[in-house]
């Protein structure tokens, strides 16, 4: 009996997975900033933690995929068009959610397992203001600058004039140059720019501006079912769980 219990939970397990398995080619986007260690896009060759975490998925689900990389902004609009299938990565609002399909349950205020990971972001302003951040947004120097299309644009819009450009680069030099406002960006890489090409020029505030949960959205054009959404995303949250996996990850991009 409890043989061919095993056999029928198998065949169910194949029957759910075999339009997975035979299913056309997704197309997947990826954010071109650096924003280590994510996602990172360096001469066509695309890495970061939930790169590596995105491939493993497909991977062990047997799903081909043609990874495109793009400005975040440009990645929105092709989703809308029904150019991409799946978004590596991208944090919640209302608004996508008119054009993504995110794992159940999940909204601006969920604490979920479905998450691929959180993502920190501080404040960045030019040595020699005298300002230190304690938390407050509407306190930050404006303009309060992002790139393009990021989500944590609308959450500081709604405290503070916010600049948004290309990149994260530009919002830093337009700072410097400018002797005004400040930068938000991840920790990872205001910790970069403190290191690197703005070493002395910059102050890194402690405190952070936002705490921010990250997902693999799925776009409302894609031909994938709920059932194989859920496969996905399910495989997702068994490769977060897996012991020493997530964390083996960070330790190749922290190096």
């Amino acid at each position: 009996m409890k043989k061919l219990k095993t056999i029928l939970l198998l065949i169910l397990f194949l029957t759910i997975n075999r339009n997975i398995f035979a299913m056309p080619t997704l197309v997947v986007g990826i954010d071109d900033l650096p924003w280590p260690p994510f996602t990172n896009t360096q001469n066509e060759i695309i890495s970061g933690v939930h790169y590596d975490l995105s491939v493993k998925a497909f991977e062990e689900l047997g799903i081909k995929v043609k990874w495109l990389p793009l400005p975040f902004a440009r990645l929105i609009y092709e989703t809308k068009k029904g150019n991409i299938d799946i978004v590596v990565s991208a944090s919640f609002t209302e608004e996508r959610t008119n054009f993504f399909h995110y794992p159940p349950t999940v909204n601006d205020r969920s604490t979920t397992p479905w998450k691929i990971s959180d993502a920190t972001y501080v404040l960045i302003t030019r040595i020699g203001l005298n300002y230190n951040f304690t938390g407050d947004l509407s306190t930050i120097p404006a303009p309060a600058r992002t790139p393009r299309g990021y989500s944590i644009a609308q959450d500081l819009r709604k405290k503070v004039k916010v600049e948004e450009s290309y990149s994260n680069l530009q919002n830093m030099k337009k700072m410097i140059r400018d002797r005004s406002g400040s930068v938000v960006v991840i920790k990872a890489l205001a910790k970069t720019y403190e290191k690197g090409a703005f070493r002395g020029r910059i102050k890194v505030h402690k405190i952070p501006v936002s705490i921010k949960t990250y997902y693999l959205p799925v776009s409302k054009q894609s031909k994938l079912t709920k059932e194989e959404r859920l496969i996905i995303w399910k495989k997702i949250v068994e490769l977060r769980e897996r012991p020493g996996y997530l964390k083996k990850l960070f330790l190749k991009y922290s190096q």
